[in-house]
C-alpha cells in the first residue's frame, strides 16, 4: 500500500468512528432489566470494509449486529464470568484477555471475514473502482426466555445482497446460570431416548400442519423427513423446548424454517432425572 492509499484508508476509518460515535463503532441503548435474574444492555456495532476484484471494482460488505448482552449478574465476578461464557457461547468469540466492548468488535470483524480477506491492491485507486456487490449482514441477539435460572438468546441472522434478502437464519443458545454453561441436549436427554424424541417431533409436524402422514409434508416440500431429529437448534422457552429446522434442513427454500415446539409434560418423562429443565414442567 502506498502512502496515498494509507492516508485515504486513515481517513475513511476517522470518518467511521465519528458516524458510528465512540467506543470504536459501540452506540450504547439504555439498560434492560429482566424479570427477575440477569440485567441487561443492548449495544450496536457496525462495522464494514471491501474487498478488491481482480479488475477495477471492488464489493463492499457492511456487519451490524443489535446484541443484548448480560450487564450484571450478582456480583462483579460472576457477571464477568456470564459476560465471557456470553461472548464464547454467542458471539463465539473467545474473551478471556479481552472486556465484552472488544468482544462486540471482533463479531463483527468475525462476520466480514466471512466474504474473504480484505486484499491491498495498489494498480488501481480504490476510490476509483466500481462497486459491483454491496453485502449487508444485520444480526440481532436477544434474550428470549430469562427466568428460573436459565437464560435463551436467540440469534437472527439477515444476509443481504444488494439491498434484497438473500437468507434469514435462526439459532439459540441456552446458558445455566446454576453451572454458568451451555446447556446441551446431552445434559437433558440421555442417548437412547433421542430417537423418542425425534417421533414425537414428527407426530407434532403432522399435527401443526394438518398433514394425515408423511406423504402429505412430502408433498407440502418436507423433502427430508430423516433430518426431523432433536438436534442442538434449540430454544427453553415459556410452553416448551422449541426445535428450529434452518431452511433446507427438512424442506425446500419456499418452505423456509420450521419451529416445532414440544411441551415440557410431555417431555420430562424423558429427560436425565435431575435435570433443571424438568423442573420446568407444571
Amino acid at each position: 500500500m502506498n502512502k496515498r492509499d494509507e492516508i485515504k484508508k486513515s481517513a475513511v476509518l476517522a470518518l467511521i468512528v465519528l458516524i458510528m460515535g465512540s467506543c470504536g463503532g459501540l452506540r450504547h441503548k439504555s439498560v434492560e432489566l429482566s424479570a427477575d435474574s440477569v440485567k441487561l444492555r443492548t449495544v450496536t456495532v457496525i462495522d464494514t470494509t471491501s474487498y478488491m476484484l481482480g479488475n477495477a471494482q471492488k464489493c463492499s460488505v457492511t456487519a451490524e449486529a443489535a446484541i443484548t448482552f448480560p450487564e450484571g449478574y450478582k456480583d462483579e465476578a460472576t457477571t464477568e464470568q456470564l459476560q465471557k461464557l456470553f461472548a464464547s457461547s454467542v458471539l463465539d468469540v473467545q474473551a478471556d484477555s479481552m472486556q465484552i466492548d472488544s468482544a462486540f468488535a471482533r463479531y463483527a470483524k468475525n462476520v466480514l471475514g466471512q466474504y474473504g480477506e480484505e486484499q491491498d491492491e495498489v494498480e488501481y485507486d480504490k476510490d476509483e473502482r466500481v462497486v459491483v456487490s454491496n453485502y449487508n449482514s444485520r444480526t440481532v441477539i436477544k434474550p428470549t426466555y430469562n427466568k428460573n435460572g436459565i437464560i435463551t438468546f436467540e440469534k437472527e441472522e439477515v444476509t443481504m445482497k444488494n439491498e434484497k434478502v438473500t437468507m434469514t437464519t435462526h439459532s439459540y443458545i441456552n446458558i445455566s446460570l446454576r453451572s454458568m454453561g451451555v446447556i446441551e441436549m446431552s445434559n437433558i436427554f440421555a442417548e437412547d431416548v433421542l430417537a423418542d424424541v425425534s417421533d414425537l417431533l414428527k407426530r407434532k409436524l403432522l399435527q401443526q400442519l394438518g398433514a394425515k402422514d408423511e406423504g402429505d409434508l412430502i408433498d407440502m416440500g418436507y423433502f427430508n423427513l430423516d433430518n426431523v431429529v432433536a438436534h442442538g437448534n434449540f430454544a427453553i422457552g415459556d410452553e416448551g423446548i422449541s426445535w428450529t429446522f434452518g431452511i433446507y434442513d427438512i424442506a425446500c427454500y419456499s418452505v423456509g424454517e420450521t419451529v416445532i415446539t414440544l411441551g415440557y409434560d410431555l417431555l420430562k418423562p424423558y429427560m436425565v432425572e435431575g435435570c433443571e429443565v424438568a423442573e420446568l414442567a407444571k
